[in-house]
């Protein structure tokens, strides 16, 4: 009979012999397998901090992206595949709406009458949390510039067109308020063809998060 390699028979992939090294093997198989389907970790620009609701913008000298809508806009969403998690999120915001230097704009920030449809309301209350400091409320983003940059992967430019609006949108296969989403900022578009509009849509897998 073939005697088996000294590896073999000094016990250290045993069976026979070790069952609580079989057991530590496939723990270890089991492990590996979760580690390798499981999402990589958020990488950040760095001048984030990774402070949740850091204001900064991951990447402050990219320009704005060129118009989707407007005039001699070509009137297609830019479409966004989410590529990683939000560490301790499981229910993400859909909307975020910025002006032309990068700042929010919704009627906790900058004002826009254009956007008085109750769907940006709404949005709006899943999209912020307020903190009271010295006497001053501020709304801080749930989801901020730089987690949405590292979600997907790509730098992604937070300034809307001049004079115009950037909507970040995300959506994903169980999301209740995506349609209502959809429906205010279409009517935002015929309302105000002059106006020039950048919209991005974040397509967000359910085993990532689900859309509020």
């Amino acid at each position: 009979m073939a005697t088996a390699p000294c590896w073999c028979r000094r016990g250290v992939i045993d069976l026979r012999r070790q069952p609580n090294h079989a057991f530590l093997l496939v723990s270890a198989l089991v492990l590996l397998s979760a580690c390798a389907a499981s999402p990589p970790p958020l990488a950040m620009s760095p001048v984030c901090s990774g402070v949740p609701g850091d204001p900064s913008h991951p990447h402050p000298a990219l320009a704005g992206g060129a118009a989707t809508h407007g005039p001699g806009a070509p009137g297609r969403a830019v479409i966004l595949e989410a590529k990683r998690r939000v560490d301790l999120m499981s229910r993400l915001p859909g909307l975020y709406v910025f002006g032309p230097q990068g700042e929010f704009v919704s009627g906790l920030h900058r004002p826009d009458p254009r956007l008085a449809d109750p769907a940006f309301r709404r949005a709006e209350e899943t999209a912020f949390w307020s903190e009271l400091v010295d006497g001053h409320i501020y709304h801080v983003p749930w989801l901020d510039p730089c987690s949405i940059d590292a979600m997907v992967g790509v730098p992604l430019g937070f300034r809307a067109p001049e004079d115009g609006l950037l909507f970040v949108q995300l959506v994903g296969d169980d999301c209740r308020v995506c349609r209502s989403i959809d429906a205010a900022i279409e009517t935002v578009l015929a309302e105000h063809p002059e106006l020039p509009v950048r919209w991005v849509k974040i397509n967000v897998p359910a085993r990532f998060a689900r859309i509020d």
